[in-house]
């Protein structure tokens, strides 16, 4: 896809640059991420800088995180998330300044939705995000719940007409009631096995 970089964590870090504050974005991350995913994705923010920007334009604090061959510094420490939470403050500051700079960026997306948080998307023509999808699975389910619980509903309802010998009217209506919503709950399943299997489906393909 043209114009379009394959990285997880650019894709959520984009995604929530501007809707999460600076901390809880970079603990999210770097407790998520491992150190190379997080490394390649400053890897990827300095190619695209390299790509966009002349030589003879210079963005102010770059060179900070930039080694003499020309690379992202690698962080080092003794403690494995010390390390990735300054590899995330580092990604976060390489996006600070090309917000500050209007640099453009192209649009980050994610091949493996296990390596994106599932508490936010990361939508694209092509991929589906996983909180979306996540949303809809849980709206199938709240769905079914609540079918289930009007069906229970019903049955008393059902029970009492007949006990108090209401009109055959009346409990042929409950009848005819119970099996349409029967039929509603017994879709609900299906359509939410449709909907899980057209994700696997589609994640299939963008592997591909």
């Amino acid at each position: 896809m043209a114009g379009v970089i394959i990285s997880e964590v650019l894709c959520f870090t984009v995604k929530n640059f501007s809707k999460l504050s600076r901390s809880p974005l970079i603990e999210i991350i770097a407790k998520f991420y491992h150190e190379d995913e997080l490394y390649a994705a400053k890897v990827e923010l300095n190619k695209h800088v390299s790509a966009s920007i002349d030589d003879s334009t210079v963005l102010d604090g770059w060179a900070k995180i930039i080694n003499k061959q020309g690379h992202p510094i690698v962080r080092k420490s003794a403690d494995g998330l010390q390390r990735r939470t300054a590899e995330a403050e580092d990604v976060l500051y390489m996006l600070t300044i090309l917000d500050v700079n209007k640099v453009d960026l192209r649009k980050f997306v994610a091949e493996d939705l296990d390596r994106v948080p599932i508490m936010a998307g990361c939508w694209s023509n092509d991929i589906l995000g996983q909180s979306d999808a996540t949303k809809i699975l849980q709206r199938l389910d709240d769905m079914e719940k609540k079918l289930t619980s009007l069906t229970s509903t019903t049955n008393r309802q059902s029970s009492t007409s007949q006990a108090m010998s209401r009109s055959v009217s009346v409990t042929e209506r409950f009848k005819e009631g119970r099996e349409l919503l029967d039929k509603v709950v017994a879709a609900v399943p299906k359509k939410r096995r449709e909907f899980e299997k057209m994700i696997k489906e589609h994640k299939g393909k963008v592997g591909k």
